[in-house]
């Protein structure tokens, strides 16, 4: 898997290629996603408090839509790791529960004081193990790198995916130098047509088009001739 990063004008399904960014595959539908992003030193600041975490967050929070190229098998990509994620938490705080309950109900009367102990600890071991298993799936999920006010930038592509947008983007350069060098002179032969179809000078913007030089001569024969 690779990165790449995508101009606002390339996130649209037409200036993107027909093949599924997870797999490589040929892509059957688009999946538009908004994604979000933030820097990732905002983290750091929840051991300040979460109330500045929040607030630095939304500040720094951009978001850019994708109309994503996937395969019919991948038509529900993101949806499904929402869906795992969802269950791994609900999973372990379901064993978190149950685990309380148990020795809840069996410990012994001495060591009743332990219990509050002990579901404290199975609750943070269960919310390690809960982060640790998210990471794993978003590591593995396509996700952004760094939004910017024009450009995203996405990791976890499939590299055939990148090796078409790099062919349509060289495709669409070409083009456009063709269509430069076909402009250029078309450009100067209707510019040459311009020209000719002027109407031709009158005669007195034919004398006042006349240099000095040429003025003079003019004024001394109409006066030889007056004479």
């Amino acid at each position: 898997m690779a990165r790449i990063r995508l101009r606002e004008a390339e996130t649209h399904a037409s200036r993107l290629p027909d093949v599924c960014m997870a797999c490589g595959e040929a892509s059957e539908t688009h999946v538009k996603k908004n994604f979000r992003w933030y820097p990732s030193w905002v983290n750091l600041l929840i051991f300040v408090g979460l109330l500045p975490a929040l607030i630095v967050m939304l500040v720094l929070t951009k978001q850019m839509s994708v109309e994503i190229p996937f395969c019919d098998r991948h038509r529900r990509y993101f949806g499904m790791r929402v869906l795992w994620i969802i269950l791994a938490l609900a999973g372990f705080i379901t064993v978190w529960l149950a685990a309380s309950a148990i020795v809840a109900a069996t410990a012994e009367p001495q060591d009743v004081h332990n219990v509050p102990t002990f579901i404290a600890f199975t609750f943070v071991l269960s919310m390690i193990v809960s982060i640790i298993t998210i990471a794993i799936i978003q590591g593995k999920t396509i996700r952004p790198d760094e939004i910017t006010d024009r450009e995203i930038t996405l990791i976890r592509v499939n590299k055939e995916f990148i090796d078409a947008l790099q062919d349509m983007r060289d495709a669409r350069r070409d083009r456009m130098h063709s269509d430069d060098e076909f402009d250029g002179p078309r450009r100067r032969r209707d510019e040459d047509n311009d020209r000719d179809l002027r109407d031709p000078p009158r005669r007195g913007d034919a004398y006042r088009a006349d240099p000095p030089r040429d003025r003079a001569r003019h004024r001394e024969r109409r006066v030889e001739d007056e004479d």
